[in-house]
């Protein structure tokens, strides 16, 4: 094309966008000189051969050229010349389009190159203009820079590839299910644990594979699911393979969100452990085998427990009256039952179940159980076949039988524990009648027993990690601020509830646990401490932590250094933390005490003497220890109930111990009367209910972050 005839299609082309109201897009020239020059994507008018007559701004910052150095060009030159023969074509169908008096837009995206020499992807968009009054056609060409939105692509492509090699080679089943059960995708390692092809997988539900004795906890387990009661869950059970032989499985079914809308689903993960089974299975026989049943001993139910973290169940059967039989028919007679006995309760457990001979008349099966319906389907099965008798010797004999269980659907008891409970229930089945089953009920604990197995189970919730902190608040009251919290340990028994503090800290007190609660409760505070001043800032750089410590604990040789390492674990200075003692702690009989609280003070450590007034405490014994400070005992101001009332006492103890350099911490306070008796006698601080209960400390960090409290009416 000539320069003149170049001059000529840029005019007309600009007519396109000028203020011409005879433009053939029918449109104020005006308005759409601005939309063009407007425009946030690239715009272009180009002739019949591509060339670029007309741009905007945006069209130049996209291709990072000047005006003039796109003006003129055919836009083929700013494509990558590999892809060039896709930009004609997407060019000539527009073209061909507009041949059939159709006006239509042809898309593609192509790589462009710019002004800086780097390659981008573009939104390529088409329109060929009617032919105007001159008879000359227009391309109307719409550039977007879709470079980001290509890398994203290709990131989330090569995520997809990923996570469908995973799938594809991952060697443990995996499966989506439709709500249904369906078995909508299965990997390779699936289809072949269980033996079917894709196709005939794709035909059958979870039910299906399932082995028929655990398809009853199917559909309810589904509809947890479902409803978001559970997020997943994870067991091991018996599956069917294609030759209809049994696998177990460990397996795992969880909620997946289908973000391309085709609603819920579910998704299996599955994990043949057959072999793990049957080396269980041969381990069990290889171990020490009752020599008269055959049967696993207390020593192989004992290792079973330890290998499995599964809810279990435990029943207990006892065969009465043995001692009898022996004496009356011989002892021949008395092996006899219990080889029989011993073959029976074969008979009524599952596969998975192990029978076991404790001794004596006494036999165990342990089973997975998670709520103790496996449980009583087991001793129902026992008790009706115990019930009927025994041909010994061409001899009718009967036995009576007592049955007791206990479940722990947290899979963390050992055997002792299990035990105490099981024969607990079976103690108090003696007086159900013969072939009876009773299951264990916390109700059951006298004090006796009741200690036994809360002392077993708070080692086991010490070791664990499983004895709760948590924090009442202490607040200064001249400024109402939160100055200090005090730690109290919280536990909650998996079948007994809550057990009040008093219990489990006497128990730990006697059984010889009080070290390892004091470095648990020490540890965790620290902790928090640590959690409290990167989160609440400023408001809490001076908040301090009181742990109460035992007399024992204090006496402890390596109390001190296990307490700078709780700090130094968790960062935390040591002039924050305060730990609380009694004075009979400190006595002068216990020089080893004493020393502790010196080297404890001498790291920087607050030491506060706890339950100040409820003994013999004295302020002039206070100036021979390393105390800083004093915390008074509630039973100083419960009796204050009226408004004005005074106490001599606390004012008087409030005042020496000012002068000593002591802080002064009243705990106890229910009341505003009382409160505002504290704050009259400039007592520093105070905790109680009317300023704060025992909070998370969660709540602590929201407290830190509130107005101070209002200490005085």
């Amino acid at each position: 094309m000539s320069s003149k005839a170049v001059e000529v299609a840029q005019a007309r082309a600009a007519a396109l966008v000028s203020e011409d109201r005879s433009s053939p897009f029918g449109l104020d020239g005006l308005l759409l000189r601005t939309a063009f020059d407007g425009a946030p994507v690239g715009v272009g008018v180009c002739d019949e051969d591509g060339r670029f007559l007309e741009i905007n701004d945006s069209l130049c910052m996209l291709l990072r050229q000047g005006r003039q150095n796109v003006l003129g060009r055919p836009f083929l030159t700013f494509v990558h010349p590999d892809q060039r023969s896709a930009s004609m074509a997407s060019y000539f169908r527009a073209v061909v389009a507009a041949a059939a008096n159709q006006i239509s837009t042809e898309h593609s995206e192509l790589l462009c190159l710019t002004g800086s020499g780097a390659t981008i992807w573009v939104s390529v968009s088409w329109t060929i203009t009617e032919p105007d009054t001159d008879g000359c056609q227009y391309g109307i060409v719409h550039l977007r820079d879709i470079t980001e939105q290509k890398r994203t692509q290709r990131r989330l492509a090569r995520i997809q590839r990923r996570l469908e090699l995973a799938f594809r080679c991952a060697p443990i089943g995996v499966a989506v299910l439709s709500p249904d059960g369906r078995l909508v995708e299965s990997n390779p390692a699936l289809q072949t644990m269980l033996g079917h092809s894709p196709a005939a997988l794709g035909q059958l539900t979870f039910e299906d594979i399932s082995h028929p004795e655990d398809r009853d906890g199917v559909r309810p387990l589904f509809e947890a699911l479902l409803a978001g009661e559970l997020e997943s869950h994870d067991t091991v059970r018996r599956y069917l393979r294609s030759d209809g032989s049994v696998m177990f499985a460990r397996r795992v079914l969880a909620m997946g969100d289908d973000t391309e809308g085709r609603g819920q689903y579910i998704l299996l993960q599955m994990e043949d452990v057959t072999g793990e089974r049957l080396a269980r299975a041969e381990l069990r026989e290889r171990q020490l085998r009752d020599s008269l049943t055959g049967l696993a001993t207390r020593e192989s139910l004992a290792y079973e427990l330890t290998i499995s973290t599964m809810p279990r169940s435990l029943v207990v059967i006892e065969l009465r009256e043995l001692s009898r039989l022996n004496g009356v028919l011989g002892p021949s007679y008395g092996d006899q039952v219990l080889v029989q006995a011993a073959e029976r309760l074969r008979l009524c457990s599952r596969e998975t179940d192990l029978v076991a001979r404790l001794g004596g008349n006494e036999f165990a099966i342990l089973l997975d159980d998670v709520d103790g319906s496996a449980a009583e389907l087991v001793a129902q099965r026992a008790a009706a076949e115990l019930s009927e008798p025994m041909i010994i010797d061409q001899t009718s004999v009967r036995v009576s039988a007592g049955i007791g269980s206990t479940t722990d659907p947290a899979g963390a008891e050992q055997l002792e524990a299990l035990l105490q409970r099981a024969d607990l229930a079976l103690h108090i089945n003696k007086g159900a009648g013969d072939h009876s089953w009773t299951s264990f009920e916390p109700t059951m604990l006298d004090s006796s027993s009741r200690e036994l197995v809360l002392e077993s189970d708070l080692r086991l919730a010490l070791d664990n990690g499983d004895v709760a902190v948590v924090y009442q608040p202490i607040y200064h009251l001249e400024s109402g601020l939160l100055r200090s919290v005090e730690t109290l340990s919280r536990w909650t028994h998996n079948s007994l509830g809550v057990i009040e503090p008093t219990e489990f800290t006497g128990l730990a007190d006697r059984a010889g646990l009080m070290d390892k609660l004091v470095q648990h409760t020490l540890r965790r505070a620290c902790a928090d401490l640590n959690t409290w001043r990167r989160e609440a800032g400023d408001a809490a750089n001076r908040l301090t932590v009181a742990v109460n410590v035992s007399p024992q604990c204090l006496a402890g040789a390596d109390f001190p250094a296990m307490v700078a390492n709780c700090l130094i674990e968790a960062d935390v200075p040591a002039e924050l933390l305060v730990l609380e003692i009694t004075e009979s702690a400190l006595s002068q009989s216990d020089p080893a005490a004493l020393a502790n609280a010196e080297t404890l003070r001498g790291l920087g450590i607050r030491l506060s003497m706890d339950d100040f007034g409820a003994g013999h405490s004295s302020l002039a014994r206070l100036t021979q220890l390393p105390i800083t400070d004093i915390k008074l005992d509630r039973s100083f101001i419960q009796d204050i109930t009226s408004p004005g009332a005074e106490a001599p006492i606390i004012r008087a103890i409030i005042a020496m111990a000012g002068e000593l350099g002591l802080n002064v911490v009243c705990e106890g306070v229910e009341t505003k009367v009382q409160l505002e008796l504290l704050h009259r006698y400039r007592c520093a601080e105070a905790q109680g209910y009317l300023l704060g209960r025992p909070q998370s400390s969660a709540e602590i960090v929201r407290l830190l972050s509130e107005p101070p409290i209002a200490t005085v009416a």
